[in-house]
């Protein structure tokens, strides 16, 4: 791999699965926690969004955090709509979720919703949210459609992901993309982060990344869960309405110092400490996973060994 400035480096990733438990400390988990080669899609039979992205980006430029999960109406009762989000730390993301609705359309008065159904829970999908076919934002998402070609016989499902005001979508008009989760490397805007890779970047030698790349492109999470730098761990977590019994779920990330080196093959021996650029949330399973990385500098002949470590570091110390 080349960085941006076109010099070699090798990716070095760690990682850690914790189990919650309510109002204690996370646990290392029993759960092997593996490098994923391949994206997993919640469906494998059909377009789908994203459960989890692999784990090839040789780099972040911020944190990512990535929330799996279903959305709880408060008390257990049956409810129309409610708040859902997550706070990691200073950042924040809410989401209002209501239960099935469609727009229906009747002579003279052209495109209405349909009242919402009450439901006891809401996953926290981009299935769920404003998109569709053609719609390269969320193309597995509902909602999207042209209001000239519209079948005005058939009901149009409309998303059940909102924005945290609760505004209701109107019919033929943009919305935006409500979601906790992972966005796909193929959808837009994080597509078009990737740069151009036309005839110029094809013939050049040494395939350095396009000049106009946005190296925001291998971040996955929605852009409101995208920290403004890397976190440092021990941050406070509090999820919202994403427990069947708990209205509000709250622990702190693990205070971990994590530090890779690499022997290369001339006996040169280079270490750096990994920065925390993904946390991953599945809060359906009570689990968290979190990645380190760090890009050392990769020289000729190669690396003959990586070695990681990790220790427990300090309440307000850096990491």
């Amino acid at each position: 791999m080349v960085d941006l400035a076109g010099d070699p480096f090798v990716a070095i990733i760690a990682k850690g699965i914790f189990d919650v438990d309510k109002g204690k400390p996370l646990r290392l988990s029993t759960s092997p926690s593996r490098i994923r080669i391949a994206s997993v899609p919640w469906a494998a039979e059909k377009p789908s969004s994203l459960r989890y992205e692999d784990d090839l980006a040789p780099f972040k430029v911020c944190t990512d955090i990535i929330v799996n999960g279903t959305a709880y109406a408060p008390g257990g009762q049956r409810a129309p709509a409610w708040r859902a989000g997550v706070r990691v730390g200073a950042v924040r993301r809410y989401v209002t979720v209501t239960g099935p609705r469609a727009w229906v359309h009747a002579p003279l008065l052209g495109w209405s919703l349909t009242p919402i159904v009450p439901v006891h829970r809401v996953p926290l999908r981009y299935e769920l949210a404003f998109g569709g076919d053609g719609f390269e934002a969320n193309p597995v998402g509902v909602g999207y459609c042209n209001p000239r070609t519209a079948d005005t016989s058939q009901l149009v499902a409309a998303p059940q992901l909102l924005r945290e005001d609760g505004r209701a979508p109107v019919f033929g008009e943009p919305y935006p993309v409500e979601g906790l989760g992972a966005i796909a490397r193929t959808w837009q805007p994080r597509r078009a982060r990737a740069g151009t890779f036309g005839e110029a970047w094809a013939t050049q030698e040494g395939r350095r990344l396009p000049e106009d790349f946005d190296g925001t492109y291998w971040n996955a999470a929605h852009p409101d869960l995208c920290a403004d730098a890397f976190l440092r761990g021990d941050e406070e977590v509090t999820l919202t309405a994403l427990h069947p019994e708990h209205a509000e779920l709250a622990f702190r990330l693990p205070s971990l110092l994590v530090a890779a080196g690499a022997v290369h093959a001339s006996g040169f021996r280079h270490a750096s400490p990994a920065r925390l650029d993904t946390v991953v949330i599945d809060a359906d399973e009570l689990r968290v996973e979190l990645s380190w990385r760090v890009a050392l500098p990769l020289f000729k002949g190669g690396v003959d060994s990586v070695h990681i470590g990790m220790r427990a570091a300090a309440v307000g110390g850096s990491a």
